[in-house]
């Protein structure tokens, strides 16, 4: 799918923003906790139905929204192309929250407003 294909273009070319990602969290204690126990968001470990459930005007709630009204999964690619250990961690950690950031910022996916979007959830990374 063009999504993984866009995923791995991001690992090709992204280096300088990862590293740059890492800096970052290591300059904060939360950071840091991150890089040591590695947290993952995946199916396995939240369940997306329950936030269907929560209270409307919850974070939760709304991110479920998102996801099922377009037909999306916390499912993500491995990495493939970055060899530094804790460099494709943040690479796998950046793709498994991208969605908390549409939902958060309400910006959709959609091809007609891609650069727009793209861009603003970028503004986010840094």
């Amino acid at each position: 799918s063009s999504g993984i294909n866009a995923e791995y273009g991001g690992e090709t070319t992204g280096t300088a923003a990862l590293m740059k990602m890492r800096q970052k969290m290591r300059m904060n204690k939360i950071g840091l906790e991150i890089l040591k126990d590695r947290p993952r968001v995946t199916e396995e470990t939240m369940d997306i139905s329950y936030l269907s459930t929560l209270p409307t005007n919850t974070f939760g709630y709304h991110y479920y929204c998102f996801m099922h009204d377009n037909g999306l999964s916390a499912q993500r690619a491995s990495t493939k192309f970055v060899e530094d250990e804790e460099l494709a961690y943040v690479m796998t950690r950046y793709r498994e929250n991208h969605d908390f950031l549409h939902t958060l910022t309400g910006n959709l996916p959609s091809f007609g407003r891609f650069i727009r979007v793209s861009l603003t959830m970028q503004t986010f990374n840094y």
